[in-house]
């Protein structure tokens, strides 16, 4: 039976440890949609790395689209919504939701 694979335009691996053990997700973004999944889970990265090949097509962007990662120099999220962000003492990019305080200042919490 032939799979119907979902074209993404971003396609990543993530690793984060579990209890001393290596768990893997397929973090990825549909052709034209403005915000990342997380799925296709497992501690087996032989599994994820078979779903990958199995159920994603990589396509590449249109030229002069947005490739997701805004600087907050240039533009801050809506409010109350979450979003991919990374710090430069950290090794992986985590999910957290942006809020504005009663002061205008930027709250950001983890998943």
């Amino acid at each position: 039976m032939d799979v119907k694979k979902t074209k993404v335009e971003s396609l990543d691996i993530i690793v984060t440890m579990m209890e001393d053990k290596p768990y893997y997700e397929i973090k990825y973004k549909e052709v034209g949609s403005d915000h990342f999944c997380i799925g296709y889970s497992s501690y087996r990265l032989d599994y994820v790395l078979e779903w990958k090949k199995q159920y994603f097509e990589l396509v590449e962007r249109e030229a002069g689209t947005d490739p997701g990662w805004i600087p907050c120099s240039e533009r801050l999220p809506k409010d109350e919504s979450y979003i991919l962000v990374s710090f430069e003492n950290s090794i992986m990019p985590d999910i957290a939701r942006y809020e504005e305080n009663d002061e205008g200042r930027c709250v950001l919490s983890g998943r």
